[in-house]
């Protein structure tokens, strides 16, 4: 028996054709990863190259979805490749049908496919530990080297995800609705608060545009750009404090990360029951001040 992460659909095993972002993906992979370590059956690594065509133009930069060379490679690429098609073209089963009674000798050539986001961080909270050492081994050497010296300097770093999210009105703190992301005005508040209250360096991470950038940055505030995703990930994941978005990417970020996290209560937070997380709900600006004042 096998498991194995379907990351999107159509996967042509050598690449997938279109895709979610980096956060959408991990859970597809590490909810899979987590079930094969419990049950005692193999994992084929997936599919992580991506080719979408409306993302070419970000190639070399933080931006860019292909995925290419994203993590070290298991072993041979063809040997790789002949495992993912083993799983896609022969006999397989989803995830929600498998039960642990199935996993005997009768079941060698079955595969059992995960998708999707499932129950968000549930099923992975009691693998957490592992779930962060697995993914530091999965990173390149200089993609570990970054992180050390990151995760060396004590600061604050606030997400700000922009992309294809909607704006939420001009004056609003926060919206019950996903894929949402707040006005500039609001961000310049979260980031000029950052900088009165917290007595360390802070640091941007973001996807904004070089126009969006003059919108919302603040005398004191440092932008991290890099050209590869990971490196932007880890700047997150390896801040003293995390002033999280409502994205994925910053759950995981929190997720895999060790320092304190702040999250706005009024917007999609897959994390609220994770244990040991060290995380404070804020509901507007003066809240958000002040929290930073005593942690």
């Amino acid at each position: 028996m096998r498991f194995y992460p379907e990351l999107t659909s159509p996967d042509l095993v050598v690449v997938r054709l279109h895709g979610a972002g980096l956060g959408n993906l991990l859970f597809v992979y590490f909810r899979a990863w987590l079930a094969a370590s419990k049950h005692g059956v193999r994992f084929v690594e997936p599919t992580w190259f991506q080719v979408k065509f409306n993302q070419l133009r970000y190639i070399g930069t933080s931006r860019s979805r292909l995925y290419f060379s994203l993590f070290k490679r298991p072993g041979n690429p063809l040997t790789e490749a002949c495992k993912r098609a083993g799983c896609l073209l022969g006999p397989k089963i989803p995830e929600v049908t498998f039960s642990s009674s199935s996993a005997d000798s009768t079941a060698a050539n079955l595969s059992v496919i995960f998708s999707g986001l499932g129950n968000f961080f549930e099923p992975l909270y009691s693998g957490r530990a592992s779930i962060r050492e697995k993914y530091f081994g999965m990173l390149h050497s200089g993609h570990r080297i970054t992180f050390s010296r990151l995760r060396a300097e004590k600061y604050l770093a606030l997400h700000v995800r922009l992309g294809d999210f909607k704006r939420a009105d001009a004056g609003e703190f926060s919206t019950t609705e996903t894929n949402v992301a707040m006005d500039f005005s609001t961000i310049r508040g979260l980031l000029k608060a950052s900088v009165d209250r917290y007595p360390g360096k802070i640091r941007l991470v973001t996807d904004a545009s070089a126009n969006e950038l003059l919108k919302i940055l603040v005398p004191g505030v440092e932008v991290f750009r890099s050209s590869h995703i990971l490196d932007e990930f880890n700047a997150l994941v390896a801040a003293d404090i995390l002033v999280a978005s409502a994205s994925t990417f910053s759950m995981w970020a929190a997720f895999l990360g060790t320092g304190r996290v702040l999250y706005n209560t009024e917007m999609h937070w897959a994390l609220q029951d994770c244990p040991d997380l060290m995380q404070y709900g804020y509901s507007n600006l003066a809240e958000f001040s002040n929290m930073l004042g005593t942690l």
